[in-house]
């Protein structure tokens, strides 16, 4: 327990776990930008242009956010395509070893695996 190593790791996950909280403390959410970006007009003609200014940038962050889940769900189709092809390639090297171990004539829509 009170070993060199052991007191490194301590220090090392220690300076990690700072900079995680450090990091996200300086990270707002959507919905905190949302709510600072709309409190802040003062309800004068100055305040309607920045309330516009506000608004933009806040459909601008969420457009951005859009395009982030779009960029994930696109990600997440690839794979699930790649999944699939994978599984369809393992049916089609079972079936085959099947038809060669047993020498029973497996068609597609009466295999064992349709």
């Amino acid at each position: 327990m009170q070993s060199p190593g052991i007191h490194n790791m301590r220090n090392s996950f220690r300076s990690i776990a700072a900079r995680r909280r450090a990091s996200r403390a300086q990270s707002t959410s959507l919905v905190e930008r949302l709510i600072n970006s709309t409190s802040s007009g003062d309800g004068s003609d100055g305040g309607s242009e920045s309330r516009e200014v506000d608004l933009k940038r806040a459909l601008e962050t969420a457009l951005g956010s859009l395009g982030a889940l779009r960029s994930i769900y696109e990600t997440r189709v690839a794979r699930w395509e790649d999944e699939m092809a994978r599984i369809s390639d393992e049916r089609e090297r079972v079936e085959l070893l099947l038809r060669q171990t047993l020498g029973v004539g497996l068609q597609s829509g009466n295999g064992f695996f349709s």
